[in-house]
């Protein structure tokens, strides 16, 4: 009797499997494979670490990237190429120990990163190296879900200088208000550089406005016309910093007006008919301006124009006479003087 009941129950058991694998089968045909293609991190486990992650930059010292590969099933992946690229946030060229390398019996691969040489100055802001790690692959067919990064900071070796602060340009200029003609001096010693005055330790770059340009702490420059001109000074550290170029209008005033002065004559007494030189020689004008013309006028209905001080008269009559000069200027401008001449 346990014979045949052992018997029915084999068959019975069998029968359920049968069932379940039939169930399973089913079930299995109507999933299908999980796709390759999708992102790497599910069908690959990708990794990436850099020692040191802080780098001193003296043009040799070495960082080692490592990058490990792993399977969905996380055993490691040997065999597998990795490609590795890096770049500096400032734009400096990094080199690399190698390009690409094989993951080996543990997954690993590895490349190194050399130290660009010694900045001249430390930066503004830390520079980094971004490292990125490419594998290679039908199975990484999405590149950029398969690419990892990892970042190092580059740190200036001891003794590197600060960054240069700029200069900044300021300066003054003697006379205030010039006129054509007259010497202005431009001083640029109240410039600075890192806060203290710079002096003769920048070099100074003019442009006066009126197309000419010059160097130094101390400047000069005439204007021969009138008018407003846009002076402009750059200042150039002794570590090649140059300044924010500082402008400045200079005004450049009309020469002073012209003055007649005093008019002289002789001999005195003055006779009728005798020669009389009159001089009107004390006559001025500013510089940028030239006296052009002396208009004289006897006061006998006489008046003749002469380009010098001086003329000469003989009255016919006895009698007393203003005398009358008027300059003009090569601006157009005029002033005039008088003398009474008694004449006998």
């Amino acid at each position: 009797m346990y014979s045949r009941l052992s018997s029915t129950y084999v068959v019975r058991l069998a029968a359920l499997v049968c069932v379940a694998v039939a169930a399973a089968g089913c079930t299995i045909d109507k999933q299908g494979a999980p796709s390759l293609t999708g992102p790497s991190e599910f069908a690959q486990s990708v990794t990436l670490k850099a020692t040191p992650d802080r780098l001193v930059q003296d043009g040799q010292s070495l960082s080692t990237v490592t990058a490990q590969l792993k399977g969905p099933d996380g055993v490691p992946r040997a065999g597998v190429v990795v490609q590795f690229v890096a770049r500096a946030s400032d734009g400096t060229e990094i080199t690399l120990t190698g390009a690409s390398g094989m993951t080996d019996a543990a997954g690993n691969v590895t490349t190194g990163v050399i130290a660009p040489s010694a900045p001249q100055f430390q930066p503004s802001t830390p520079v980094t190296i971004s490292v990125q790690a490419t594998p290679v692959g039908l199975e990484f067919a999405d590149a950029g879900a398969a690419t990892r990064q990892v970042t190092l900071t580059l740190v200036p070796p001891a003794g590197t200088p600060p960054p240069n602060g700029l200069p900044v340009a300021e300066f003054t200029f003697l006379p205030a208000a010039p006129t054509p003609g007259v010497t202005v001096t431009f001083d640029a010693s109240t410039s600075t550089d890192e806060g203290v005055s710079c002096n003769t330790a920048c070099s100074y770059a003019w442009t006066f406005g009126d197309g000419t340009t010059g160097t130094g702490l101390f400047a000069t420059r005439a204007y021969s016309s009138s008018g407003t001109y846009t002076v402009t000074l750059t200042v150039t550290d002794a570590r090649g910093g140059v300044s924010k170029a500082k402008a400045k209008p200079v005004t450049v005033g009309l020469p002073t007006a012209p003055a007649a002065g005093t008019i002289t004559f002789s001999p005195t007494p003055v006779a009728v008919n005798a020669v009389t030189n009159f001089d009107a020689g004390g006559a001025t004008v500013g510089l940028g301006a030239s006296i052009v013309s002396y208009t004289w006028t006897w006061g006998d209905g006489v008046s003749e124009t002469t380009t010098g001080p001086q003329a000469q008269h003989a009255f016919g009559a006895a009698g007393v006479y203003t005398v009358r000069v008027t300059v003009l200027d090569s601006l157009g401008r005029t002033a005039t003087a008088t003398v009474s001449v008694t004449v006998v």
